[in-house]
C-alpha cells in the first residue's frame, strides 16, 4: 500500500520542503517503488508509490493536471471502464491519471463517481480546496493542516500537533 502525506499552511507562508520530505520519509515503507513531493506555494503533497498495476509503473505521484490541480492516488478504481467511456483518457492511463482526468472533466463532483478502494489526496488551487479520502490522521495546528495515513508518522513534525476530527 503506498502512502501519501499533505501540509497545507493556512497563513499562507510556502511549505518548507525539508519538513514534507521528512513526513514523506517516515512512509518510506508504504512506497519502495518511488517517491515525488508537488509543493504549490502553502500546499505540498508527497506520495510513496508501491506500484501494483502495469499502468502505473514508472508514474511518479502526486500527478499535477493542466488546471494545477495536483492528486496523490492509493488504490483501485473498479469503475474504470465506465470513467474511460465517458472521458476522452486513454485506455493505458494509471487510475491516478483517470481520476485526475475525470476531476479535471467534472470538478468536485467527479469524487463521487468514483466506486472502488482507495485513499486520495487532492488539492485544487481554483476551489483553494483538500481533499482527504482515506482513514487516518488529520492534524489541525493554529497556521496548518497535516495529513497522514498513520498518527505515529506526524511526530517528525517540529510542533506537538493535536489531532483534528
Amino acid at each position: 500500500m503506498s502512502g501519501i502525506v499533505g501540509l497545507w499552511n493556512l497563513n499562507g507562508r510556502p511549505v518548507d520542503r525539508a519538513t514534507l520530505a521528512t513526513m514523506s520519509e517516515a512512509l518510506r515503507h508504504r512506497g519502495p517503488d518511488g517517491d515525488r513531493l508537488v509543493i504549490t506555494g502553502s500546499l505540498g503533497l508527497a506520495h510513496r508509490h508501491l506500484w501494483v498495476t502495469p499502468e502505473e509503473v514508472g508514474e511518479r505521484q502526486p500527478l499535477v493536471g493542466p488546471s494545477g490541480a495536483a492528486l496523490a492516488l492509493d488504490g483501485r478504481v473498479d469503475n474504470r471502464d465506465e470513467l474511460l467511456a465517458r472521458l476522452d483518457a486513454p485506455r493505458t492511463a494509471s487510475d491516478a491519471a483517470l481520476v485526475l482526468w475525470a476531476y479535471e472533466a467534472w470538478g468536485p463532483s467527479a469524487l463521487e463517481r468514483l466506486v472502488g478502494d482507495f485513499a486520495l489526496g487532492l488539492y485544487d488551487p481554483a476551489q483553494v480546496s483538500l481533499w482527504r479520502i482515506e482513514p487516518g490522521a488529520t492534524l489541525r495546528r493554529t497556521n496548518s493542516v497535516s495529513v497522514a495515513p498513520e498518527a505515529s508518522r506526524m511526530t517528525s513534525m517540529r510542533s506537538r500537533p493535536r489531532m483534528w476530527p
